[in-house]
């Protein structure tokens, strides 16, 4: 739990200083090789653990570029006004996700 958070605030920093359009490709394309990896392990052989975790860590780094970049599009994007109401709705997607996956 600690280390998402860690990674998240170091994301965040990274967010605001670079280009958001590239921070979230890199994120996204860096998230689908290593997935991808993951997901080839059988395939190659590998039953080790350390391999997995590993991985697992690699992909948490990748992901963790998603959220504080796409808060500050949408920060971008919307206006004052409406921002809560956007955010809102956007935050809803896993609970709506969950409820029609049922």
């Amino acid at each position: 739990s600690s280390g998402i958070n860690a990674e998240y605030g170091a994301c965040g920093s990274i967010a605001d200083n670079v280009s958001l359009r590239y921070f979230l490709t890199i994120g996204m394309i860096g998230t689908s090789i290593f997935m991808a990896l993951m997901g080839m392990a059988r395939y190659f052989n590998i039953h080790s653990l350390a391999y997995f975790v590993i991985m697992q860590v690699i992909i948490g780094a990748f992901q963790a570029t998603g959220w504080p970049a796409v808060v500050a599009v949408i920060g971008n994007w919307v206006g004052k006004g409406s921002r809560g109401l956007i955010m809102g709705i956007w935050n809803s997607h896993t609970s709506v996700g969950n409820i029609l996956g049922v």
